[in-house]
């Protein structure tokens, strides 16, 4: 096992498994479960537009509409 590919599917702990095998910590060669995999994101297409402008308006409207808040209230201080 190289470094390289030390963290693709399981061989962190295949690696470690068989380093306590080798030492005779462990009887059998145990190996956790494989995890579920992921489940597909589905969305429609008034979700994904409301996604794509929530990102592309409202992010950007958030920061402008606070920078204009922090200018209001530095601006009544002076």
């Amino acid at each position: 096992m190289s470094n390289a590919f030390l963290s693709r599917n399981g061989n962190r702990a295949l690696g470690l498994r068989l380093l306590r095998w080798l030492s005779r910590e462990d009887a059998l060669l145990e190996l956790p479960p494989i995890p579920p995999a992921a489940v597909p994101l589905t969305l429609n297409d008034l979700q994904r537009t409301l996604i794509g402008l929530g990102a592309l308006v409202g992010v950007p409207g958030l920061f402008f509409g606070m920078g204009l808040i922090v200018r209001w209230r530095r601006g009544r201080y002076r």
